[in-house]
């Protein structure tokens, strides 16, 4: 693990990564971390980390772009946002965050992002076994995009490819609820990890894709993505 902690306040960074650390003595994981309290600095250096503690009350255009670069360079890192605003959890989800840290309840939310961390780069991932015409298929859901009904047809939407599976959508919500999916419409459930925005008619995905929202569900759909991201570090997947 290479992780970088960014925080303009080098006493609230500080305390950061002694909390990380002291989660790490848990583990027989090995990791590098580096402190920056200078963005420019973190921008010159963001390859070099796969994983990123960024502090941010999310009112800094500055902190928006950083998180905007680093996810658009580095697709897969990690991004763990900090800060006091939990209000804020809603702004973060467009970077497809891996947890978000709130600062009252630093040390618990630190320590289950790390464990959710280690657990998730050590490949012990769970898969669940999704029934196809012929066969059966084994998928990590943090894989999974979306599911899209068709009759009693169920189409898994992963990065590069679909797969048609025998299933319906009201199970698959039943089961997947509680680790991030959210039914936006009566066809589609949709992994939170990948939504970028939403508008009163329709979401948007981060590969752009947009699928519509069931009517006068908008405003349930935001809150129920900032009760995700402000839950996410605790559900293990």
């Amino acid at each position: 693990m290479k992780i970088a902690v960014y925080d303009n306040d080098i006493d609230s960074a500080v305390y950061i990564i002694n909390s990380i650390e002291n989660c790490m003595r848990r583990y027989n994981q090995q990791y590098e971390i580096m402190l920056y309290t200078d963005k420019d600095e973190l921008l010159l250096d963001h390859n070099k980390y796969s994983i990123f503690f960024i502090s941010t009350d999310f009112k800094d255009a500055d902190d928006a772009a950083l998180a905007k670069i680093i996810k658009l360079s580095s697709p897969d890192s990690r991004l763990i946002f900090v800060s006091g605003n939990q209000r804020g959890a809603y702004k973060a989800i467009q970077y497809q965050p891996f947890a978000f840290i709130r600062k009252a309840y630093m040390d618990i939310d630190i320590s289950d992002a790390v464990s959710t961390l280690v657990h998730e780069i050590n490949g012990k991932g769970k898969l669940f076994t999704f029934r196809t015409e012929n066969s059966t298929v084994n998928l990590n859901i943090n894989d999974i995009s979306y599911f899209e009904t068709f009759g009693h047809t169920i189409e898994i939407n992963l990065k590069d490819k679909i797969i048609p599976v025998r299933d319906s959508l009201r199970s698959l919500e039943n089961q997947f609820s509680q680790y991030g999916f959210l039914r936006i419409h009566k066809s589609y459930l949709v992994n939170c990890r990948f939504v970028y925005s939403v508008s009163s008619r329709s979401i948007t995905l981060h590969n752009m894709k947009t699928l519509p929202v069931g009517k006068g569900r908008a405003n349930e759909i935001r809150d129920r993505l900032k009760l995700y991201l402000d839950k996410r570090s605790m559900t293990y997947i």
